[in-house]
This record gives C-alpha cells, sequence and structure tokens, in this order.
C-alpha cells in the first residue's frame, strides 16, 4: 500500500514531523536525514531510539526542535533483530539511493514507534509512504512490528565558506552571506538553507577587519537544481555586497570534512596562516576556490567549512572560558 503524506495526515491525524530532508553523500556512502519536530522532546527521544535500535544509524544530535541523523547507505546487521520496547522502539532498517530518490525502511512496535509508521511519513518533504502487507511484518513480545519504506528526493548538502567582504567600518560578511542565500531560494525551488554559522578565527591577525570571523552556509541542494548552478549565482551575490579588495568564497558538496581540513580549521584559530596554504589544501581536496575581489578570505572561509557542524566550537577561541558556561549538550 502506497499513501502521500496528507493521505497519512487524514488516516492518523497531524502527528509530531514538521518536515523531512534526507541529503546524499555518495563519496562516503552516507546520508543525513534532517527532520524538523513540533517540539524538542519528540526529537531528543526519537534520537536516542534510533541511534539504539540500529547500526546504520551512527551518530546524531539535535538542535532547536531539529533531529540530525546521519546513517550509513545499505541494510542493518540482521543479528540485532526488529525493534523493541528496550533497544529502541525505531529501527533504521535499510537506506536505498535509486536515481533521485532516497528510500528509508524503518520499523517500530505499533504502540510505540508511532511516528515512524504513521508520524513521520506525513512530514513535508516525503514523496510517499510504503506499507508492506501485514504478513510481512514481524511479531515481538507479542507485539506486531510496523514497518514503512519512506520514499524522499535525493538532496545534496552544499557547504559554503565566504570571508573578507567586509571593511573597518562597514559591511558584515554575516549578513550578506545570509542575504545571498534568502534571495536565492526565492529564485531555485525547494532550495533549504539548512544552517548559518560564524567562524572565529585567530584574534590577533594584523590584517582583520573587526572580529575577525568568517561566514559559513549549509544548503540542501534538490536534485532538480544544479550544484554548479547555485555556486555560480551564490557568486553573484556576494559580488554585490563587497567592501574589500580580498574577498574569497570555497565550496564543497559533501557531508563529511576530511581531517586535514578540520586540523586546518584549528590551526585558523590559534595561529597567523598563510592564504597559500589554505589554497593548496582546498585544491588539493577537490574544494572550489572562488576568488570573489582577492584570496585572502579564503584562510577564514576555509577554515570555517572545517566546523561547520562542530556546534559552539565554530564561534569559540582555543580554551575559551566560555566553554566551560555552556551546557554541555550545547556542544555541539
Amino acid at each position: 500500500m502506497e499513501l502521500t503524506p496528507p493521505e497519512i495526515s487524514k488516516k492518523y491525524g497531524t502527528l509530531f514531523s514538521k518536515s523531512l530532508v534526507t541529503l546524499v553523500d555518495e563519496r562516503n556512502k552516507i546520508v543525513e536525514i534532517v527532520e524538523k519536530c513540533r517540539a524538542r522532546g519528540f526529537a531528543e527521544w526519537d534520537l536516542a531510539n534510533r541511534l539504539r535500535a540500529s547500526n546504520l544509524a551512527y551518530e546524531g544530535w539535535v538542535t532547536g526542535k531539529t533531529l540530525i541523523l546521519r546513517a550509513r547507505v545499505g541494510k542493518s546487521d540482521v543479528k540485532l533483530g526488529p525493534a523493541s520496547s528496550i533497544s529502541g522502539s525505531q529501527a533504521l532498517e535499510e537506506v536505498k539511493i535509486r536515481d533521485n530518490y532516497v528510500y528509508t525502511t524503518w520499523c517500530g512496535i505499533s504502540d510505540i514507534g508511532i511516528d515512524v509508521t504513521a508520524c513521520l511519513p506525513q512530514a513535508r518533504g516525503v514523496i510517499k509512504a510504503i506499507y508492506p502487507a501485514a504478513d510481512e511484518c514481524n511479531r515481538t513480545n507479542s507485539r506486531t512490528v510496523k514497518k514503512v519504506t519512506i520514499v524522499t528526493p535525493k538532496y545534496s548538502k552544499l557547504i559554503v565558506g565566504i570571508d573578507d567582504t567586509d571593511a573597518k567600518n562597514k559591511g558584515a560578511t554575516w549578513l550578506h552571506a545570509l542575504r545571498a542565500a534568502l534571495n536565492l531560494t526565492k529564485e531555485m525551488k525547494k532550495l533549504i538553507i539548512l544552517s548559518h554559522r560564524i567562524f572565529q578565527s585567530y584574534p590577533r591577525v594584523p590584517w582583520k577587519t573587526a572580529h575577525n570571523v568568517s561566514t559559513v552556509l549549509v544548503l540542501g541542494v534538490p536534485p532538480t537544481v544544479s550544484v554548479s548552478d547555485v555556486i555560480n549565482r551564490l557568486v553573484d551575490e556576494f559580488k554585490k555586497n563587497v567592501f574589500s579588495n580580498e574577498a574569497c568564497a570555497v565550496f564543497y558538496n559533501g557531508i563529511l570534512i576530511p581531517n586535514a581540513i578540520r586540523s586546518f580549521g584549528e590551526k585558523v584559530k590559534s595561529e597567523v596562516v598563510d592564504e597559500l596554504e589554505a589554497i593548496k589544501l582546498a585544491r588539493d581536496l577537490g574544494f572550489l576556490v572562488a576568488e570573489i575581489t582577492g584570496r585572502k578570505g579564503v584562510i577564514g572561509a576555509l577554515a570555517g567549512i572545517a566546523y561547520y557542524d562542530a556546534g559552539i566550537e565554530c564561534v569559540s577561541f582555543p580554551n575559551d572560558p566560555a566553554l566551560s558556561k555552556i551546557r554541555k549538550d550545547m556542544i555541539p
């Protein structure tokens, strides 16, 4: 049986999932599942259950009311068995990529895992949900284990770092970058802004303008839109608000950041770094460097990408006393 989100909402009523996006990193054979919930409690409970119940789901966190889950493409280890009230009532059993679509198969105990059979499939962004015949469902502890395969578009993750668009007394890179992305979402249908981050570089760089920070944008690019077109249009938008002769942007299409880039980001937080080192590292690892008015901004742009999913550490200094005052569940 196949149902669309409106049909599922009509059958079960409006539940907890608001939207669902599946991002694919084909280089590393992983997906990132981004689910916006109606309340943080749902997101936290679901995350713990999904990480506990499946070896495909290997990492995740909650930010606000949004659950972010990373999983490997493939099938779950059958030795783990079906979902249970002890191991976790929401198991991710399989992740498949076919053409421009992602197929995620979930199982849950009927009275506990209602969100994977009724809630998650009705989220905005889902194309359809496929329910197996009743006799294909397993039973455990005298409870029926329900299954559903959710079909969503295959999004790409585009991570954008930009720096040095401002001057000492005018402009702000973080504002220009966000404005550029917002303009693009009006023009390109279903392009999503997933996050906007500010990266704190070494504060004693002699050529800095104000706080010596760069900006990172994380975009979800739908299969109907070319990543190259997004990059070209962003560069055009960046050029409209440049007050520096050294503005530069860096682009990376993927989810996992190479370890060498993270090490570079740590270095930029603690010392002065030459732009030639940044350019060589970026190009050696397949990152695209776009000189907007110059190239010195490549340092902060690349370093910001290194910390795009590192939470509050992105805006902190090394050994920052502020971190000791921030609750651990906020890092990242």
